[in-house]
């Protein structure tokens, strides 16, 4: 469905018109960030635990019998989630009244939590109920590992591999095969995105292109 949205955006003419020339009263403006805010607010819990799932899977990659897949579907979320958010900006910035602003932005919110409207129509299902119980996933997924500089390196954890011996609490980017370094590298570089721009920052984009991009394309047809 975002894919679908996304390729309407981007090859609809009428849509890069209304962006171009989008309107910039002060109600409309408010509306539109307004609704990003909100978005983004309900969505940041998901963004945030989707990092920590990937951590965790390249940290303890012996708890999962692929731990390449636990860990694609962790990015997934991260992935698909941000799409959302910044499918919801695209939509309420070609959107020129508040009317049409805040009917685009249900839409988009419907979406977002639809995965969530599954999860929850199979209240039934056993396997719901154990990722519910907090009790059993914090006595199975529990952290035994930390890439921390202040955790000493030859600190044993409370789990051992498979000759019985405790494996090392810390774990460093060096001794990791290739894949997990570049699994890691692609964490911190998700990581480093969220705390330096996507926590604080998304929503003001929404106040940042309501500004510039019309300005941008006025100068673009003004006669020289």
């Amino acid at each position: 469905m975002i894919i679908e949205i996304f390729y309407e955006l981007s090859y609809v003419e009428s849509y890069k018109e209304d962006i171009a020339y989008m309107n910039r009263f002060a109600s409309v403006s408010l509306g539109r960030f307004v609704c990003a805010v909100i978005l983004h607010l309900s969505v940041i819990e998901e963004i945030e635990g989707a990092l920590i799932m990937m951590k965790y899977a390249v940290n303890h990659e012996y708890m999962f019998k692929n731990p390449l897949n636990a860990y694609f579907m962790a990015f997934m979320q991260f992935f698909i989630t941000t799409l959302v958010e910044v499918c919801n900006l695209i939509v309420i910035l070609a959107s020129n009244d508040p009317l049409n602003i805040v009917l685009n932005f249900v839409a988009v919110c419907i979406v977002a939590e639809f995965d969530n409207l599954v999860f929850a129509s199979q209240r039934s299902e056993h396997c719901t109920k154990m990722l519910e119980d907090n009790a059993i996933a914090e006595k199975i997924l529990q952290i035994q590992h930390t890439t921390s500089k202040s955790c000493h390196v030859d600190e044993l954890s409370n789990v051992k591999d498979e000759e019985g011996n405790y494996r090392k609490m810390r774990i460093v980017y060096n001794d990791r095969p290739c894949f997990q370094k570049f699994m890691f590298t692609l964490y911190r570089v998700c990581r480093v995105w969220y705390v330096s721009f996507y926590v604080y920052g998304l929503p003001f984009l929404a106040i940042i292109l309501n500004i510039f991009i019309p300005a941008y394309v006025q100068d673009k047809t003004d006669p020289v």
